[in-house]
């Protein structure tokens, strides 16, 4: 009889070939370690959160501020230090996490993980820039005065566009945080980032 393509994926997971397996579910790359949990019985993989999140079962979770501190230091699946700066790590586009864990209540840093444009400070709000010939830029206002105007993006470049020059300037009501940051994680694991921004303080 012909097997479908997981079956024959799990008895490929043989034991000669299982710690390659085990090697690749701790892989820090998303896709290499998502490939080789495919090679496992579905029971065996990792349940990862997806889309949608049970947010009153995070919050029942304890959660482990050092596993958080690594995982919001070394996770590729995750891109807050790129954008958000602890101490003197960091990069400083969005608000400043230091003391993060004085200044929100662990609902409230929970809610603005889950969803980054509920709430959004004026001054970190996307602002999305066309120009007289048609080029478009994304990012966070730095300055606007008679003579041009300049914008953030989220890849940390600061982009100068003469006055003259822009067609339009709207501001978005959205975060330049990307949506579903947390896709990639386990219950467990978002409780420990969660537990380590709370523990900044």
């Amino acid at each position: 009889a012909l097997q479908s393509e997981p079956a024959r994926r799990e008895d490929r997971a043989s034991p000669r070939r299982r710690p390659l397996v085990e090697q690749g579910r701790r892989h820090p790359d998303p896709s290499i370690r998502d490939l080789s949990e495919s090679f496992l019985p579905r029971e065996q993989r990792t349940r990862r959160l997806g889309e949608v999140v049970d947010a009153e079962r995070i919050l029942s979770l304890a959660g482990d501020p050092a596993r958080g501190r690594s995982l919001y230091a070394e996770s590729q699946s995750l891109a807050c230090r790129n954008c958000h700066r602890v101490g003197e790590q960091g990069v400083a586009i969005g608000p400043d996490l230091t003391t993060i864990g004085r200044l929100r209540t662990r609902l409230q840093l929970l809610e603005s993980i889950l969803d980054p444009s509920r709430v959004i400070d004026p001054k970190y709000a996307t602002h999305v820039l066309e120009t007289a010939t048609g080029e478009v830029l994304t990012g966070l206002l730095v300055e606007q005065t008679d003579e041009a105007v300049t914008l953030r993006s989220a890849d940390n470049k600061v982009h100068r566009i003469a006055a003259g020059e822009v067609e339009q300037l709207v501001t978005q009501q959205r975060s330049l945080m990307p949506d579903l940051q947390f896709r990639d994680l386990t219950a467990e694991e978002l409780a420990d980032l969660l537990a380590y921004l709370e523990s900044l303080r």
